[in-house]
């Protein structure tokens, strides 16, 4: 008789707090803990859940301001940090706050940065990343006026203690021009996409790679030569093992024609060239 071995199922108790307008995200899993954060409307809560997916804690975060939204998180072994903004009158305030294994505070929140905005302004701002291996955290607030796309960009290390900071301004059309993809490589270097396309019912046709180097303070606008093509639903890969940016995307022979096939293309960072 043979017999075989099947993956463990385990389920949580339902939670009465819990409704069907939660927001919910699994912060990871440290010292054999698993962490959830909820969130419904403006309250906060960290569930923490063993092995056996018992509940052992549910704590209401209410050292966060009422008007807190756009929260992130960067998890490690033993304790993460919660990267939130919250808005007062017309501030927006970045706030970062680590937490251990058991979703309590290790330390009190730490401003990360301010905004001024006006009334009818978008407040979501601001936006964090980490590296593949979180040795690295970007925080960065992108503002878009007029031409104008200002991009703000403060990085740390795993202890989120400052190693550098940015202010660049680029040229934005809103009718022809995306950036996407944001991501950190585990070096620090801050990297993105542009596409640009004739107008507002076509498919781009001009694709950029933009690089920040976490030792200097310029941007490098790296053309990806496409042979006419137009591509669509752009993707960026970082290939840290191999020091290279991978970027993945739909092409077509004609503007908002079939698919004709994949485009991939290539850039060696350590190398500086395709």
């Amino acid at each position: 008789m043979q017999s075989t071995f099947s993956q463990k199922i385990t389920l949580s108790d339902i939670d009465k707090d819990d409704r069907s307008d939660i927001n919910f995200e699994i912060i990871g899993k440290m010292n054999s803990n698993v962490l959830i954060y909820k969130n419904m409307r403006w309250k906060h809560r960290i569930t923490v859940l063993d092995n056996e997916m018992k509940e052992l804690e549910n704590i209401k975060l209410d050292f966060l301001p009422e008007k807190t939204f756009n929260v992130d998180f960067v998890s490690y072994p033993d304790y993460f940090f919660m990267i939130y903004q919250y808005q007062k009158k017309n501030i927006l305030h970045c706030m970062s706050v680590k937490m251990d294994a058991l979703g309590k505070k290790l330390a009190e929140p730490v401003e990360i940065d301010t905004t001024q905005i006006s009334f009818f302004a978008d407040n979501k701002i601001y936006t964090s990343i980490s590296s593949e291996n979180k040795e690295k955290i970007m925080v960065f607030k992108i503002h878009k006026k007029n031409d104008t796309y200002t991009l703000a960009t403060k990085l740390y290390d795993k202890q989120f203690s400052l190693l550098s900071q940015h202010r660049q301004a680029l040229n934005f059309d809103e009718r022809r021009d995306a950036y996407d993809n944001f991501s950190v490589d585990n070096e620090g270097n801050f990297i993105f996409t542009k596409e640009t396309r004739d107008g507002n019912r076509s498919t781009s046709n001009q694709l950029s790679l933009i690089l920040l180097s976490a030792v200097t303070d310029s941007f490098t606008h790296v053309k990806i030569p496409l042979d006419k093509n137009f591509v669509d639903d752009v993707n960026i890969k970082i290939d840290n093992l191999n020091g290279r940016y991978i970027i993945n995307s739909f092409y077509y022979k004609k503007n908002r024609g079939n698919v004709d096939g994949l485009f991939t293309g290539i850039w060696d960072k350590i190398n500086n060239k395709p």
